[in-house]
């Protein structure tokens, strides 16, 4: 979730995970984030939704992850309002596979 560059995504990918989902509502983020995942050579493994946060965690309601790594805007409440969304929605593998 907001995911800027989306380099956390692509850095995850490049040590093992199978998948990551990019979410930006910025429109510069999204161009950022396809040059680099396509310099990459990761289009295959990093979805990428350009949308807003909210909107976001609703595509993505009842798939689970093992990691979700949030970096919201300074100063707002979307951190706390994302965490209470990805409780909620039960996003969070009960248990990690630690061979990552």
């Amino acid at each position: 979730m907001f995911s800027g560059s989306g380099a956390l995504a692509i850095e995850s990918i490049s040590r093992g995970a199978k998948c990551a989902v990019s979410c930006d509502n910025s429109k510069k983020a999204m161009q950022i984030i396809k040059k680099n995942v396509q310099k990459t050579h990761c289009q295959k493994d990093v979805e990428i939704l350009n949308k807003d946060y909210r909107k976001c965690l609703d595509e993505i309601k009842g798939r689970k992850f093992d990691i979700i790594f949030l970096d919201p805007p300074y100063k707002t409440d979307f951190g706390i309002d994302s965490i209470k969304i990805i409780l909620e929605n039960g996003n969070l593998k009960e248990e990690r596979n630690n061979n990552f």
